[in-house]
C-alpha cells in the first residue's frame, strides 16, 4: 500500500500537482501536507477517504485546469486507473487479475507502464 507521501509524489510527478493545491482542495493547510509526509500527523478517516477519492480521480481523470508542465504520459484510463488503485491498496496481482478478469501478468504490465514501483517482498 502506498503511503501519503509516496501518493502526493506520484500525483506531483504524473500531473504536476503540488502539495498545497490538495491541501486546499481538502480544506486543510500546507503545513499538515508537510507533518502527513513526515508522519507526524495522520489523517482522520473521513479526510483519508477524501484523500484517497482525490488520489483516485487524478489517476482517473488527471488534472481538471491546466497543467504547468507538459506531460508525456498519456491519461490513465478508467481500468488502469481501478488498477493502479487497488495495487495502491496492496491488492496482490492474483487478487487484482480475478476482480477485474484478467491474468496476474496483464496486471503486472499495466502496472509497468504506468511506472507503479515495483511490490516489496
Amino acid at each position: 500500500m502506498k503511503t501519503i507521501d509516496e501518493m502526493l509524489r506520484d500525483l506531483k510527478g504524473r500531473f504536476g500537482i503540488s502539495a498545497s493545491e490538495i491541501a486546499e482542495e481538502m480544506g486543510i493547510n500546507k503545513a499538515a501536507i508537510s507533518r502527513l509526509r513526515s508522519g507526524t500527523l495522520s489523517l482522520s478517516p473521513d479526510k483519508n477517504a477524501q484523500f484517497h477519492a482525490i488520489y483516485a480521480r487524478y489517476l482517473r481523470e488527471g488534472p481538471q485546469k491546466p497543467q504547468r508542465k507538459t506531460s508525456t504520459r498519456p491519461a490513465v484510463s478508467a481500468r488502469h486507473a481501478e488498477i493502479l488503485v487497488m495495487a495502491s491498496e496492496g491488492k496482490t496481482y492474483e487478487e487484482i487479475g480475478a476482480a477485474l478478469g484478467i491474468s496476474r501478468q496483464r496486471v503486472q504490465q499495466i502496472l509497468a507502464q504506468h511506472n507503479a514501483p515495483p511490490r516489496q517482498r
